[in-house]
């Protein structure tokens, strides 16, 4: 297991540093710091840029707008999930616009909630509808692979209430619902900064890399982007710790 461990531990390592070889061959290749800046450059700015005291409350903003925007999808989709699993009809009526909500082009979404609502509040909206067609069908996989004789049996000896939710259903379902905010943390994010983007939302990460791409900073876009995978890597790296030791309790 060990042995394992430390050998998917090198490769990834290896990929690391593959990825920083190959960016500091292009910059050399291209020779343009308007495409692709070189490294040490792009670390100065990292550098600036963490300096800044108002850097950590734009960071914190986004933060904030990408949670609240996750719990309104989990809630919304789980509800969804939920009449779904119980009304087979409304399974039926409500697949057409969960399919819809994944097909439209997330650019639609951005100009017709931007011309309704503004730019303040869209970025909400529009990565709650990204990660909704998500949670409700991890969700709704999750009721539907309880084993059914599980429930017969719970049904023989007592009817549903929460003290059966509590200790049938959600066990059961946990692990998919960990496994869909896992998959929306990291695609909210992106659509949350692309939302911010477009929208010029203030104060936001978005916004920061629309101002650097106006005056052509382009060492500081490459410098923000590094804060967003740093941060994505580190709220996933947590979210599968919790759902291994979730897993292992569980079958223990």
């Amino acid at each position: 297991m060990k042995t394992s461990t430390i050998k998917n531990f090198t490769l990834y390592i290896s990929g690391v540093i593959f990825i920083i070889v190959l960016w500091e061959v292009l910059a050399l290749v291209i020779k343009n710091d308007l495409v692709i800046p070189n490294i040490s450059s792009v670390f100065k700015s990292l550098i600036n840029i963490l300096k800044k005291g108002n850097t950590y409350l734009i960071i914190l903003n986004t933060i904030y707008r990408l949670i609240l925007s996750l719990i309104i999808g989990f809630f919304v989709s789980l509800i969804l999930a939920l009449l779904s699993y119980v009304f087979k009809w409304f399974s039926d009526f409500i697949s057409p616009l969960i399919a819809l909500m994944r097909m439209i082009p997330v650019t639609t979404i951005i100009i017709i909630l931007l011309i309704m609502i503004g730019n303040k509040n869209s970025p909400y909206v529009i990565c709650s509808l990204v990660v909704i067609p998500i949670m409700y069908e991890t969700s709704l996989n999750g009721l539907n692979s309880i084993d059914k004789g599980i429930l017969e049996e719970v049904k023989m000896i007592s009817k549903t209430n929460m003290l059966v939710v509590k200790d049938i259903y959600v066990p059961l379902v946990y692990p998919h619902l960990l496994s869909g905010v896992i998959t929306s943390f990291g695609l909210g994010l992106k659509v949350m900064v692309m939302a911010e983007f477009i929208c010029q939302t203030p104060n936001t990460i978005g916004y920061e890399l629309n101002q650097e791409k106006i005056f052509l900073e382009i060492n500081n876009v490459f410098a923000w982007t590094i804060v967003l995978i740093v941060f994505m890597l580190l709220v996933e790296l947590l979210l599968n710790i919790i759902k291994k030791r979730y897993v292992s309790i569980f079958n223990n």
